[in-house]
């Protein structure tokens, strides 16, 4: 890769001469970025580089060949918070970047940013050049550009890094509730195996020869024995890949009707839809102290929002907006919940919607680790009762035999 990269001599703002080196395409572009500088270019030469060869690790060629095409929301958040503190701190936005650049680990991310502060210099906003990335997620772009206009951009930075804080937050929460049932069941599933392999076929071949009776419990352990037996390892792989093989169907398969019956589901259902109107409130709550209209916010709270029948009824209340209509009057209590409506309710009653939209976030954020808990506090007993029942089933299956031989 051959990177053209020009020195440039000139007089700055100041009346100091300068010498700096500039990325850009040609030497017409450096000029651009000088003058827009309010700088007078003495001489623009272009350095001679050697071709670069990238050798990059396994990790890397993964990661741009699976990963996210984005910038990751982990990286966002210390991306957000480093800037917003740099800010603060006096640093001018295209240092903050170009230091936060530095930074980050990941070399896509690297690159984006990377690019985004080589547009700062050509005299492209910073909200445009994040849109132009599409790095970025849909949220992130208007709020830096209401930061922009009205001169606070540590504020929109802030704003952006408490966002997506609480959305890592609370998806944490529902993964560690469902990631403990799976790892058991795995667990067992292994368990299982090792016995099986090593431990049932002579106790089996020891009943079968002593006439010991053969129960439906037992004739269920001899199936799973063999199966084990005949597959070996790749019998787990089976297992592992039945999880994966459903994930993937469900991503080929129509997403709505795949949500539908998420949605319906008890307790899972209670989840979906609280997660989602918190990423809901929450969004709407930055857009509208950003200064963006409603119309705007909502048609963004849509991109933002991943579950297609709350989607739609993000749409269906932004269609109300456009006729005229209130906000709380196309509103789904049965989705968003009645205390929520009441409140978004109340709020334009009195002709003021942000401070209510704060209120409903932190109530269905409250709601939402409440029945995050609630599940765990079932999948734990429950996950036990299974085991329970399947070491009991072992248990009978192998003892029975064995006790009527004695008889």
């Amino acid at each position: 890769m051959i990177e053209l990269i020009f020195i440039c001599k000139a007089i700055n703002s100041k009346g100091k001469h300068v010498q700096e080196e500039v990325d850009a395409d040609s030497k017409n572009e450096v000029y651009r970025i000088i003058v827009n500088r309010n700088w007078i270019p003495l001489s623009i030469e272009r350095k001679v580089q050697k071709e670069k060869v990238e050798r990059k690790k396994i990790t890397e060629v993964l990661d741009e060949k699976y990963g996210s095409k984005g910038i990751k929301p982990k990286e966002l958040i210390f991306l957000f918070y480093n800037i917003s503190t740099m800010l603060e701190s006096g640093l001018s936005i295209d240092k903050a970047l170009e230091i936060s650049s530095k930074q980050v680990k990941r070399e896509k991310s690297k690159k984006f940013l990377q690019k985004i502060v080589s547009d700062l210099k050509r005299g492209t906003s910073l909200s445009e050049s994040i849109k132009e990335t599409g790095a970025f997620p849909p949220l992130v772009a208007p709020v830096i550009r209401s930061g922009e206009e009205s001169g606070d951009l540590k504020k929109s930075f802030a704003y952006l890094s408490d966002y997506y804080a609480k959305q890592e937050k609370n998806k944490g929460k529902i993964v560690s509730a469902l990631i403990y049932p799976i790892l058991v069941l795995f667990a067992v599933a292994v368990v299982l195996y090792l016995i099986s392999i090593k431990v049932l076929p002579q106790i089996m071949s020891t009943i079968e020869e002593s006439g010991g009776k053969i129960g439906f419990a037992t004739k269920v352990i001899i199936v799973v024995s063999k199966f084990y037996q005949k597959f070996g390892v790749w019998s787990l792989v089976i297992l592992v890949a039945i999880p994966l093989v459903l994930f993937f169907l469900s991503r080929k398969l129509d997403k709505s009707k795949f949500d539908d019956i998420l949605i319906k589901l008890p307790i899972i259902g209670d989840l979906i839809k609280q997660s989602n109107s918190v990423q809901f409130t929450t969004t709407l709550y930055i857009l509208l102290s950003s200064n963006i209209t409603l119309n705007r916010a909502l048609e963004i709270a849509n991109d933002v929002v991943m579950h297609t029948k709350i989607r739609a009824e993000i749409e269906n209340i932004r269609r109300g907006i456009v006729k005229g209509e209130t906000m709380s009057s196309r509103m789904n209590e049965e989705i968003f919940g009645e205390v929520i409506c009441n409140i978004i309710k109340v709020g334009e009653e009195s002709g003021q919607l942000i401070e209510p939209l704060r209120k409903s976030t932190e109530f269905l954020s409250g709601k939402l680790e409440e029945t995050t808990k609630r599940l765990t506090e079932l999948v734990v007993p429950f996950t036990m009762v299974f085991i329970a029942i399947i070491v009991g089933f072992v248990v009978v299956g192998t003892i029975s035999p064995i006790m009527s031989m004695y008889k």
